[in-house]
């Protein structure tokens, strides 16, 4: 399987905060009051610890939930052109445990005028479907990674294919996003990887920022101030989607990255 860079999906819940007052007079050293101002201020410094966490997670969903925000903004109802259904997989090892299983989103258009954006699809789940096949083969027979002391869903690995949204459609273009979504067994979140397709509606096939915008690759890195000259490096690390508006450079790794949009 390819590797991925881990993407934070969830977060732990927030931590309580509890403070203690110290006395005004001074108290011996083993006093009960001595006593309660140690732990006081052994409670204040925890206390800093959790705030300094409550701050991260606070921005880590704040972030989050902007991002989402601004994607459904964009997303198009995707059940106005098509269906989506899933294929579902579990894999067992030799003592009948579940040790991983699949689940891949497939999502269909239902005009045939993107019968060529349905064969292009039909691909790359077949694609998916073969490395999660192979996946699922190597955690049976003799594999141990089976955990009893971890909750249910936490005891074996899984890999999902999920299906976002469409971004952008008209008579020429198709542009979707989805996660490809990994996760090991006891891991505290999964990691996941995005997936932007933009496919022509006349060929079949993805096409590329150049098609798109009539533009060479040094007048696109101009455009979206990309520093990175080899366009090969730089789409190994980015993919892209369309909107009504613009083309829009979507970093593959991690949520945190700023997206680069160019005007079409």
């Amino acid at each position: 399987m390819r590797g991925k860079i881990i993407l934070i999906t969830g977060i732990m819940a927030l931590g309580l905060f509890a403070c203690g007052a110290q006395g005004s007079e001074p108290v011996g050293e083993n006093t009960p009051e001595n006593m309660i101002s140690t732990e006081s201020a052994v409670t204040e410094e925890a206390t800093k610890e959790e705030i300094t966490e409550t701050t991260a997670t606070e921005t880590i969903l704040n972030n989050t939930a902007a991002a989402t925000e601004t994607a459904n903004e964009e997303a198009i109802q995707w059940e106005d052109y098509g269906e989506c259904s899933a294929v579902e997989k579990d894999f067992f090892n030799d003592k009948q445990e579940k040790t991983y299983y699949y689940q891949l989103d497939e999502f269909y258009f239902s005009d045939d005028k993107y019968a060529k954006v349905n064969a292009y699809l039909e691909q790359m789940y077949r694609k998916y479907l073969e490395e999660y096949e192979e996946e699922g083969e190597s955690h049976t027979g003799a594999y141990e990674l089976v955990d009893e002391t971890f909750p249910e869903g936490q005891k074996y690995d899984y890999n999902y294919l999920v299906f976002n949204f469409i971004t952008f459609i008209d008579d020429n273009y198709v542009s979707m996003r989805f996660n490809d979504t990994v996760y090991w067994a006891g891991a505290a979140h999964p990691q996941s990887y995005y997936v932007p397709v933009t496919i022509s509606v006349e060929t079949g096939e993805e096409v590329t920022p150049e098609e798109v915008l009539g533009k060479t690759w040094e007048e696109i890195r101009t455009a979206g101030g990309i520093e990175e000259e080899s366009e090969a490096a730089f789409n190994e690390d980015y993919g892209f989607y369309l909107t009504d508006t613009e083309l829009c450079y979507l970093y593959r790794f991690n949520y945190f990255v700023d997206e680069i949009r160019i005007p079409r």
